[in-house]
This record gives structure tokens, C-alpha cells and sequence, in this order.
């Protein structure tokens, strides 16, 4: 890190951590996606995990993000096509992500960075997603970090504005 970085929530530097400040902006639902077309499609608001755990999952690194790892785990969602600890090559991910039977976790802004024309399934998971601005606590102060933010909670109460399932923290 130079001097900051907007950081996934959950996966983040504890409130306390002795080096790195972290200041919460959103939070919004975690949840599934698949390509257009895809089976879970079918059956509407109907859908149930049982039914994507049916599915294979797209390829991620153990321990890339530890604390949605965990709770994709727990939910029985995380690597259905791979031993645990599995290390996954980009090549494995883009070939999963290839695959039209695939899901992965994604939320209301990152959707759009799958490849094709991925969707979120009407399907919530008790999980939660966001973005949070870490900083090196030596720059907690600094009155550059207050303009940024300032800035950054403005387009984060835009954000909310357009989706009501964005939350402002």
C-alpha cells in the first residue's frame, strides 16, 4: 500500500489494527450470479441454495479473501469443483467463468465484471458486501484524508439514492 486503498468489507484490517486506519463507506447484499441462460433461471423466485449447490462454482483462490471464503464455506457455496486448499490459476478461474452451468458470489456493482451477460439470481444469502477506505493510521488525520473522504461519503450517499439496498456506515 502507498497511501490507501478502498478495501472489500468483510475482508479488511481490523477497527484496531496498529498501522492501518479503516474508514467504512457502503455495505450492500452479497449474492449469486450466472450467465443468462443458466438452468437456476428457470425457476424464478422459487430458487433455493439447495439448488445452486447443484452447480458447479467459479474457481477462487483459497485464502484470497478469507472471511467471504469462510462464509461461502459455511453456506457450502465456496469451490464445489475443487479440493479445498486447491491452489487456482487464472486460467482455471477464466475457464470456470466460461462454464454456462457456473455461479459465483457477486454484489449490485460487481456483476458487471463478469465476462458476458452474467445477472444476480432473485436468491438472497446471508452474506454482506462493501467498501471501506484503509489508509496507514499516520495519514488518520491529515486534512487531504478529510477532503477524500468527504468526497467519497458524498458519492456514497448517491450511490444509496439510486439503491435502496445500499447502505451508508
Amino acid at each position: 500500500m502507498i497511501d490507501g486503498w478502498i478495501g472489500t468489507y468483510p475482508d479488511l484490517p481490523d477497527d484496531d489494527d496498529p498501522e492501518l486506519a479503516v474508514f467504512h463507506l457502503i455495505r450492500h447484499p452479497l449474492g449469486i450470479a450466472v450467465p443468462e441462460g443458466h438452468p437456476l433461471w428457470d425457476l424464478g423466485a422459487s430458487i433455493r441454495l439447495e439448488d445452486v449447490r447443484r452447480y458447479p462454482s467459479v474457481a477462487l483462490n483459497d485464502g484470497a479473501f478469507p472471511k467471504v471464503q469462510a462464509a461461502l464455506q459455511a453456506l457450502d457455496l465456496w469451490n464445489h469443483t475443487l479440493n479445498c486448499g486447491t491452489r487456482v490459476s487464472l486460467q482455471a478461474t477464466a475457464a470456470s467463468l466460461a462454464d454456462p452451468l457456473a455461479f459465483a458470489p457477486a454484489g449490485l456493482f460487481t456483476v458487471h465484471l463478469l465476462p458476458g451477460a452474467w445477472r444476480l439470481l432473485p436468491l438472497e444469502i446471508p452474506m454482506v458486501s462493501g467498501d471501506s477506505l484503509v489508509v496507514r493510521r499516520e495519514y488518520a488525520e491529515h486534512p487531504r484524508l478529510a477532503t477524500l473522504l468527504a468526497h467519497l461519503r458524498r458519492r456514497a450517499a448517491e450511490l444509496a439514492e439510486l439503491h435502496p439496498e445500499v447502505t451508508l456506515v
